[in-house]
């Protein structure tokens, strides 16, 4: 699985396939909406805007106007850091965005390639209407694996001249089951409790647990259970939280994160920055609440 990503990686980010420009279009479009999602409609106007571009690759004059008024903030090259200058990196054929968060130098892996990363000035118009002839910065990088992970899903990548070592995952990624995702992010292994909360008829109550792995033994026990999209409103109004386990998770600089349970039998989670919701049974949702009520201690 290592590899493949050796292979002509140096010249990965220069040069650009048809697809690769379509992918990379999709996600731009997806970034500028969202630089601006504070404001619900300024985005809805915005989107249809950019897949749009006028003839003159120039933007409308609402787009100076509400800049001036201060409707909407967009932060200029200056203003971002490493991560928000250079967000996409590739990986084999993958497209891998950053976490925006650094790991210590003694969790970098093994070198995998050199590569070089191109960033834009999100305040330049043609930024969103001709990004050939946008500003643009480039930088070196150097790309390495990340301890206990899989370089499919995660990488440390360090800016040239610079000492840190930012991660980078692939955004896009959607495991087909919850066994999958618990194996390829070796979450048993990873996760550190820092908290866990059960909706009790009379109130929350909160409780520590001694033994992690057993918990996550019985958590990811039924490893077939297929994934849903949290996104599908119908199937997501099923859920609701009767037990939340708050983590944690270094080696992905993921410092709060949760997986919580419904007594209906859905699995949700925010691991990995993106929702994620399994169907792993009612049988399997009791077992699991059952075991931190009559294990974890309660804390006052």
């Amino acid at each position: 699985m290592k590899g493949r990503f050796l292979r002509s990686q140096k010249t990965h980010a220069s040069h650009s396939t048809d697809n690769h420009k379509k992918k990379l279009s999709k996600y731009w479009i997806g970034i500028a909406a969202g630089c601006v999602g504070a404001i619900g409609i300024f985005s809805a106007i915005m989107i249809p805007t950019l897949s749009k571009p006028s003839s003159k690759n120039v933007l409308p004059d609402w787009f100076y106007s509400s800049m001036s008024k201060g409707i909407a903030k967009i932060s200029g090259w200056e203003e971002l850091d490493l991560p928000g200058k250079y967000p996409d990196l590739l990986v084999g054929e993958e497209l891998f965005t950053p976490t925006h968060d650094t790991i210590p130098e003694e969790e970098v892996g093994d070198f995998l390639f050199e590569t070089t990363l191109t960033g834009y000035d999100p305040t330049d118009p043609a930024y969103y209407t001709d990004r050939e002839n946008a500003k643009s910065c480039t930088t070196g990088a150097d790309v390495y694996t990340v301890k206990g992970m899989e370089p499919d899903y995660l990488v440390a990548v360090q800016y040239e001249g610079e000492d840190g070592f930012y991660t980078y995952f692939p955004n896009a990624y959607v495991p087909e089951t919850l066994g999958e995702f618990a194996t390829n992010l070796h979450l048993k292994e990873n996760l550190k409790i820092e908290s866990i909360v059960y909706e009790a008829e009379n109130g929350k109550q909160n409780y520590t647990i001694a033994d992690s792995s057993a918990l996550w033994d019985i958590v990811f026990a039924n490893t077939s259970a297929q994934y849903s999209d949290p996104n599908d409103t119908k199937i997501f109004s099923q859920f609701h939280s009767d037990l939340s386990i708050k983590v944690s998770m270094e080696i992905v600089a993921e410092p709060s994160a949760s997986i919580s349970i419904s007594k209906n039998g859905y699995l949700f989670t925010n691991l990995y920055k993106t929702g994620k919701l399994f169907y792993i049974g009612e049988e399997n949702a009791a077992a699991i609440i059952q075991y931190v009520l009559d294990n974890g201690q309660v804390k006052e």
